[in-house]
């Protein structure tokens, strides 16, 4: 059974505090002309409101350097990444760390036991996972 976890802490995300365009831009280290452009794209047509809610905000920096297909959504917001295959992001797994898809593994981890000299296999049946994605989580540690 899957845990549901609330990032909001029980707080309504529409009701968190708004944010300048300029707050954003420094954030997220995107060009402010980059940022109003995305924000006016994402809003409803006509909707002239200088500040950015949290929700925008997080679909913001989920978003700066992914593909759309590589979310998995819940209650309209960006809740899984997956930057590559065999490799996810969830802020309810490992506090948000970069994972093996279907574990709570740290891409980290088995990056660090594979580059210290154990051979993929052996990590693979330490953690009792496919060659693959010990791999995988080798190939994006390095990227």
């Amino acid at each position: 059974m899957t845990k549901t976890v609330d990032i909001y802490n029980g707080k309504d995300p529409l009701e968190l505090p708004l944010f300048t365009y300029a707050e954003v831009a420094r954030w997220l280290k995107m060009p402010p002309s980059t940022v109003i452009d995305r924000i006016k794209a994402s809003r409803p047509y006509g909707e002239k409101r200088k500040q950015v809610s949290f929700v925008e905000l997080h679909k913001l920096w989920i978003r700066r350097d992914a593909r759309e297909d590589s979310f998995v959504y819940e209650d309209d917001l960006p809740a899984v990444y997956h930057p590559a295959k065999g490799v996810s992001i969830d802020p309810r797994v490992s506090f948000g760390r970069s994972c093996i898809v279907g574990t709570g593994t740290s891409t980290g981890v088995v990056a660090c036991r594979v580059e210290a000299g154990e051979t993929p296999q052996d990590v693979a049946d330490d953690y009792d996972i496919a060659l693959e994605l010990v791999e995988a989580a080798v190939a994006f540690e390095r990227r």
